[in-house]
């Protein structure tokens, strides 16, 4: 798969968003709300594979909690 990299997106993967705190440097969290309406071709058997993940540039410890992951289908 081509996931690009860092904040461009490949040509299989799309890029959501940017997960860095807005707000102080301190050790609390902060929630973020991404979204993305993407077109996607299913297989021959109609099957899609959905792939998460994270790429970062930042050199040093990061914590990321996915806390809610929500996909529609709509057929076209």
């Amino acid at each position: 798969m081509d996931k690009g990299n860092q904040a461009g997106g490949g040509n299989t993967l799309a890029v959501l968003g940017n997960v860095e705190k807005s707000g102080s440097q301190d050790d609390s969290y902060e929630y973020k709300s991404l979204r993305c309406e993407c077109e996607v071709t299913t297989d021959d058997g109609g099957e899609a594979w959905i792939v998460i993940g994270s790429d970062s540039g930042f050199e040093g410890l990061t914590r990321l909690y996915y806390t809610n992951i929500r996909v529609t289908f709509v057929p076209s």
